[in-house]
């Protein structure tokens, strides 16, 4: 049961996070820190999906890290990492159509 609230915030966090980055930040030209802020500058500057830059420097950032951090702690950051982009993706699909 605690399992399945844990794994519920996650999902919704996530979502959040996805919408507001689609309906509010790039519509807006706002541009945030991280990697979702990178993300963005790609986007505006040469006009790749944000969703898919975004997914391909996670798993950059992923795979470097894996030779520095234990696999426990990789798993906890594994999950948002790719659901975030995944679900901005799904969102800019949804709202096109």
């Amino acid at each position: 049961m605690k399992k399945s609230i844990h794994y519920m915030n996650l999902f919704l966090g996530c979502l959040l996070i996805a919408v507001s980055l689609i309906f509010i930040l790039l519509p807006n030209g706002i541009i945030t820190f991280g990697f979702a802020g990178v993300s963005s500058l790609i986007y505006f500057n040469i006009g790749m999906n944000p969703a898919i830059s975004l997914f391909i420097i996670n798993v950059i950032m992923l795979l470097f890290c894996s030779f520095f951090l234990k696999k426990e702690t990789l798993k906890h950051y594994l999950a948002p990492s790719l659901l975030i982009p995944i679900l901005m993706y799904g969102v800019e699909y949804l709202t096109k159509y």
